[in-house]
């Protein structure tokens, strides 16, 4: 009796390996294939269940199998959540801190050393004058300009429109088109004729991630907010209904509108994809800039704000995206001394399966030698006459069931297709050189 996943030893007939039969002598050294591509073997790194049954302690390899088999999967899991963190940048908030001073040239108590005692004019010729400097540092990322985060400053000077009728309203736009912007700067200086101390307002814009709204009153008295981009504001009025049960427990994208959003929407019920559309009347403004105030003052040379103004603002978290890019780029690549181990697992399992051919072998063979040989050469022979195309079978035989039955059918059909898919690959592999190699009639 042949035991069931047996494997025969390797067939004399060229172009064709045997999988499995009766076990025979030791194998000799594989034959190498003539043909210039050559088919990689695939990794072996799971034990077969028949070499389990014979070598001791595999379940403890099967066990650490296992525990690799779902590290890799939560590895896979984590390159997924990865790349789709890099591909959607997190936003962060940054404080951009703003510093006002101002310097004051030419004024007549700086001219005083150029006046001449003996002239009848006191005028000295220069003309009094003052700039305004607006410089902003980002606390957490030192790299970045004031002009990367800022869309737009406007200075408005407060004073006398007969004295100084142009030039009091001053204002710059951060190019919305990356290619043409000009180069980038950490501060803003403004330069303007006066000789008094005089207020200015200055409104900054900072560049935002989400457009900014200001908030109705009547909205705004209902979820606590006074502006907001839209995200927040659908978020806000989210808590809202919860924190009423306004959800409908059947439909749960519709939201049951109480006495106050009946009045805000004039509606019973409103779906959350008809939120943002419903909020837009009520969110129609965009909100105000933050507004600075500084006086200019021209009775010293250099004057500072006494205090620095944070303003809260909201950019892409660059770093981290590198961090992520880089930690990504190192998962994505193996490991080498891991493609080395299992290298080096699937050569041992394939001596362990040879090892155990030859122990069965061995074993059947000092069993009953004679029948063992007997049956083990009967076996051979079917195998070399259907990969050689011989029919030597009864045809009354074949004609019963238990013909099909016997121990070494499947084993014969299983050569008969391996010896029918050889066949093909070779044809491919030929079709292949012939289509690469350049043609006789084509040469001069």
């Amino acid at each position: 009796m042949i035991p069931a996943g047996a494997r025969p030893p390797q067939h004399t007939v060229p172009g064709y390996q045997r999988r499995r039969g009766p076990p025979g002598p030791p194998p000799g050294p594989p034959r190498q294939p003539s043909g210039p591509t050559r088919l990689k073997k695939p990794l072996l790194r799971d034990v077969p269940k028949r070499i389990a049954e014979v070598v001791p302690n595999v379940e403890e390899y099967s066990n650490l199998r296992d525990v690799e088999r779902r590290l890799d999967a939560v590895m896979m899991r984590k390159r997924g959540d990865l790349g789709e963190a890099i591909d959607t940048p997190r936003r962060t908030k940054q404080t951009l801190r703003v510093f006002i001073s101002n310097t004051a040239s030419d004024q007549p108590w700086q001219a005083t050393d150029q006046l001449d005692t003996n002239a009848f004019d006191f005028e000295t010729g220069a003309i009094p004058s003052w700039t305004l400097k607006i410089e902003g540092r980002v606390l957490e990322e030192e790299s970045k300009k004031f002009s990367d985060v800022v869309r737009s400053v406007v200075v408005d000077i407060e004073r006398s429109r007969d004295l100084y009728p142009d030039g009091n309203v001053i204002e710059w736009q951060q190019n919305p088109n990356l290619a043409q912007r000009g180069p980038a700067f950490d501060a803003l200086e403004i330069k303007r004729k006066g000789d008094t101390d005089c207020p200015v307002r200055i409104h900054i814009h900072p560049l935002l991630l989400a457009e900014k709204y200001k908030i109705h009153p009547s909205l705004a008295n209902v979820i606590d907010m006074r502006e907001g981009n839209m995200p927040e504001i659908v978020m806000a009025l989210w808590r809202y209904a919860k924190f009423h049960n306004l959800q409908d427990p059947e439909e749960l994208r519709m939201i049951n509108c109480d006495m106050v959003l009946k009045h805000l929407f004039g509606v019973d019920r409103i779906t959350f994809a008809d939120l943002t559309q419903a909020l837009r009347p009520l969110t129609n403004c965009p909100a105000d800039p933050i507004t600075l105030t500084y006086t200019v003052k021209v009775d010293q040379e250099t004057t500072m704000a006494p205090t620095a103004f944070d303003i809260e603002i909201e950019t892409y978290d660059n770093e981290s995206t590198k961090e992520m890019s880089s930690l990504l780029s190192g998962l994505s690549t193996p490991d080498p001394k891991i493609l080395e181990l299992d290298d080096r697992i699937s050569v041992l399992i394939g001596a362990l399966d040879a090892n155990r051919l030859k122990r069965q072998f061995f074993l059947e063979f000092s069993k009953d030698p004679t029948n063992y040989l007997k049956r083990w050469i009967d076996a051979q022979s079917r195998d070399l006459e259907v990969v050689l195309g011989d029919r030597a079978v009864d045809e009354e035989e074949s004609r019963k069931s238990d013909f099909y039955q016997k121990e070494w059918m499947d084993e014969s059909v299983w050569h008969y297709l391996a010896a029918q898919t050889q066949k093909k690959v070779q044809e491919i592999l030929a079709a292949q050189q012939t289509m690469g190699a350049p043609s006789a009639g084509g040469r001069r």
